[in-house]
């Protein structure tokens, strides 16, 4: 997010982190099943999850290891199997 205060610029990410159901709620109304679903600041990963869970293709774009780390465990803990290859993270049923 960018605030402009006259000339200076702050940058600053905010993280608050969805439920599954809401995203899958939103998914469901404005895609097909089969359709790509892209989260270029995935946080947690309940997008994908959601994607998914309804039969969508997702992509997840996340730069911190921590997140990714949070990611992994929430795919892990909603029944999905996690792998990675060192530089990209997939997972499946």
């Amino acid at each position: 997010m960018h605030v402009c205060l006259g000339k200076k610029v702050i940058l600053y990410r905010t993280w608050v982190e969805k439920p599954v159901n809401l995203f899958k709620a939103i998914i469901e109304a404005i895609t097909l099943p089969g359709e790509i679903v892209l989260d270029q600041f995935a946080g947690s990963g309940n997008l994908g999850i959601a994607a998914s869970i309804t039969g969508r293709i997702s992509i997840l774009i996340e730069k911190s290891k921590e997140y990714v780390c949070k990611i992994l465990k929430n795919i892990n803990d909603n029944g999905f199997r996690a792998y990675s290859d060192g530089e990209q993270v997939g997972w499946e049923l």
